[in-house]
């Protein structure tokens, strides 16, 4: 396998004691498939590692579905094969997600024996209304409560996921619960506006009429009212829906929003090194039948690796070379919009800007006229 600067690590946890309804991950309800589903890891972990020069790793997260579900043994044996068959000495970043209601003290003490130097929380909200609408199995009391035992373990660096955009939530919900996250001191803030995606169980209920989304004025004010909120408290607004205190950016999303290779290890897992991309099986028994079976594989092609380093270059605050932007009036049309800075010869969205990335970047590509908003 061609790699030859250090990449990332992503390993895939499906198992979730409860699928929420709005979420589009691959994952599945129950743990009674993990011992077999270990076994299936370790054999592509084995089996990738076989396959490569260069082994130098300098991140490595864990997610699912809900990783602290997964039996601590298991993932003490994945860390043991992961450590033995790549170098992780130059590994900075060690992430586990973990949901409220499935962590305890003993787990916490493990994670932070295991090595692992963040966690991501998904905290999703810290009105118990708007928890119950999306179907958490957690209450905010065990927000709090997982928060305690993190930093009782030793945990300094930890994120917590939360979404606007919740039906009936106001701006003040919103900053209520951004209010609660800052006074537990978290180190980062992840921010998600509730999107329903076909084949969820959300959609099914948008579709039956028992709920309205917020509409594009609400879900614009409420990104706004947290970009401006974050960065009074001195958060750096540096991705699309990341908020991050001095020096804690998620260095693993961050290193693929810059376009750093990444191996993917499980169940509907994506990888890419260079202009390679793959996925695994997206199904829990077709990859335990066989865990180096792709799902797809290709070669990106000049355009789209052009494409892509745009689309992800500009959802961080270091932005691109003007150069990869294209037209030149366009690129003033929007600063003059204020969609957009230059910065030392590149080119940032600002928080206005973010808001319309998908269609700044069809317009920047050429591929449609200006008649943004």
């Amino acid at each position: 396998m061609l790699i030859h600067r250090p990449f990332g690590i992503y390993i895939h946890v499906p198992f979730c004691k409860r699928k929420c309804g709005y979420c589009d991950f691959y994952s599945v309800e129950g743990i009674d498939a993990a011992g077999r589903y270990a076994e299936s890891l370790e054999k592509e972990i084995l089996e990738t590692a076989a396959d490569m020069d260069y082994k130098c790793a300098d991140t490595l997260f864990i997610g699912g579905g809900t990783p602290t579900l997964f039996p601590v043994p298991l993932l003490e044996r994945i860390m043991t094969l992961i450590r033995k068959e790549f170098d992780l000495s130059a590994c900075t970043e060690l992430t586990l997600e973990c949901n409220p209601g499935t962590l305890t003290e003993e787990k916490a003490a493990a994670y932070k024996s295991l090595g692992f130097t963040r966690v991501s929380v998904g905290a999703q909200s810290f009105n118990e209304n708007e928890l119950k609408f999306l179907n958490r199995i957690h209450s905010v009391a065990q927000t709090h409560e997982a928060v305690r035992m993190l930093k009782k373990a030793g945990f300094e660096n930890f994120n917590l996921d939360l979404m606007f955009g919740l039906p009936g939530q106001s701006n003040s919900d919103l900053v209520r619960s951004l209010a609660e996250a800052l006074a537990l001191e978290a180190t980062h803030i992840s921010l998600y506006g509730l999107t329903i995606e076909e084949n969820t169980p959300f959609h099914q209920k948008l579709m039956a009429g028992e709920f309205t989304r917020a509409n594009e004025e609400r879900y614009e004010a409420q990104y706004l009212t947290a970009h401006s909120f974050l960065s009074a408290e001195g958060l750096l607004h540096y991705e699309v829906s990341n908020f991050a205190r001095p020096q804690r950016e998620a260095l693993h999303n961050l290193n693929v929003w810059r376009g750093r290779d990444y191996i993917g290890f499980g169940v509907s897992a994506h990888s890419r090194t260079g202009l390679k991309q793959w996925a695994n099986a997206a199904d829990l028994e077709a990859y335990i039948k066989n865990p180096l079976k792709r799902s797809f594989e290709n070669t990106l092609a000049d355009d789209q690796m052009r494409l892509e380093r745009l689309m992800l270059g500009l959802r961080t605050n270091e932005g691109v070379p003007a150069s990869l932007c294209g037209s030149r009036k366009n690129i003033d049309d929007l600063k003059q919009r204020q969609l957009l800075q230059e910065k030392n010869g590149r080119v940032v969205l600002t928080a206005e800007g973010m808001l319309l990335l998908d269609e700044i970047v069809l317009l920047l590509e050429g591929r449609r006229c200006l008649t943004l908003n």
